[in-house]
């Protein structure tokens, strides 16, 4: 199996079924009596804890079977015929050397009787006949229902100024922003990419972000910027580039707003 299984060391019973989520490595602990209970469990997982999107559902059964033990076994008792560890401990306990063989023997037997009485409890679930879903998630389904980028901006200040923020909804709305920010991008062939950085505002406020960089100097009345600054910042000092947040900046996106309907007059 290519995913993590909670229930390969922990088995339960046959013909249950459970669900992952993309590329998710591990399937959910919860199991459930139809397919169609867990598909529908997996997509609210989807609103709940993802958000917009496209999202591929996975949903597996599980098939649990007794472990073949007697190879096992039989390479064990082999491994402790050998002895390896014995001598050590014979010394220490002053047993004469005549003896070593002997006793190894039968301690690789008593434990072997022990191993194949044990071997009854051998169970093993593995999650197989996946079958594969697409669900999505639209902007109305997590209560969303302006998706333009001025709108989507009020929405997410907004969000940031209350006191009882809907964190899901704030996750929506920042993925909303990002591919409308691209959109516009694409639309009005603006010289900018989007790329996670982490641009130095002060020990408190350095934070990473989704930063629109400019690929080359552009100049719109007073508002002017080279080859790798931000829309937010001339010269930015960049603290690091790998992080992969998805955190917009909020000042990137009002001033790509501003340039767009600029070039729309």
């Amino acid at each position: 199996m290519d995913s993590f299984n909670p229930h390969k060391d922990l088995p339960v019973a046959s013909n249950l079924y459970t669900w992952r989520i993309g590329k998710a490595k591990g399937w959910a602990k919860a199991i459930y009596e139809t397919d169609e209970k867990a598909l529908e469990a997996a997509k609210e997982h989807c609103i709940n804890n993802i958000g917009v999107g496209k999202h591929t559902i996975h949903v597996g059964i599980t098939k649990t079977e007794p472990v073949d033990c007697k190879p096992i076994i039989q390479r064990y008792k082999q491994h402790l015929e050998y002895g390896w560890d014995n001598p050590q401990l014979f010394r220490a306990m002053a047993i004469p050397k005549e003896h070593w063989k002997r006793l190894t023997n039968e301690i690789a037997e008593l434990v072997t009787d022990k191993l194949v009485e044990a071997s009854a409890l051998s169970s093993n679930t593995q999650i197989s006949k996946v079958k594969h879903h697409y669900f999505t998630v639209s902007p109305s389904g997590i209560g969303i229902e302006q998706t333009g980028i001025e709108s989507l901006l009020n929405q997410i200040k907004t969000e940031y100024r209350t006191s009882t923020t809907d964190w899901h909804k704030v996750d929506g709305l920042q993925t909303l922003l990002i591919q409308q920010a691209q959109q516009l991008i694409e639309q009005h062939q603006h010289p900018f990419v989007i790329k996670s950085l982490m641009v130095w505002q002060g020990y408190e406020r350095t934070k990473s972000r989704l930063h629109i960089v400019c690929n080359g100097s552009i100049k719109a009345g007073r508002f002017s910027r080279d080859a790798n600054d931000t829309l937010c910042k001339k010269s930015p000092s960049l603290v690091d580039e790998a992080d992969n947040t998805k955190l917009p900046c909020i000042a990137c996106l009002e001033r790509l707003l501003k340039l767009s309907s600029e070039d729309e007059k």
